[in-house]
């Protein structure tokens, strides 16, 4: 097998991986948000992770959080970084973007 096919399968993993992280960190949200229970750990969201997807590097699900963040698809607020606790907040109308 060539490197460029390789590379070509594990960018192909990568992003099934990611998109796997993703919609269970959309689903923690959702449940977190709908049940009022806004305040969380990172350990409780990797656990709820690894529930759904048992494979991945552990700052995953951390990384992939910042990044919806950053993309407008949840809200967060840190509480204390240092113990990892956040609050979740809920998006306004106009923060909302289509994932």
């Amino acid at each position: 097998m060539s490197t460029a096919t390789e590379r070509k399968e594990q960018r192909t993993e990568m992003l099934r991986v990611t998109d796997t992280i993703e919609d269970a960190i959309l689903k923690f949200y959702k449940w977190r948000i709908e049940s009022e229970k806004l305040e969380f750990t990172l350990i409780e969201l990797n656990f709820y992770v690894y529930g759904s997807f048992a494979n991945f590097a552990p700052d995953s699900p951390g990384r992939i959080l910042r990044y919806l963040k950053t993309c407008g698809s949840l809200d967060y607020e840190v509480l204390n970084r240092r113990r990892s606790q956040y609050r979740f907040k809920r998006l306004q109308p106009t923060q909302t973007k289509m994932f």
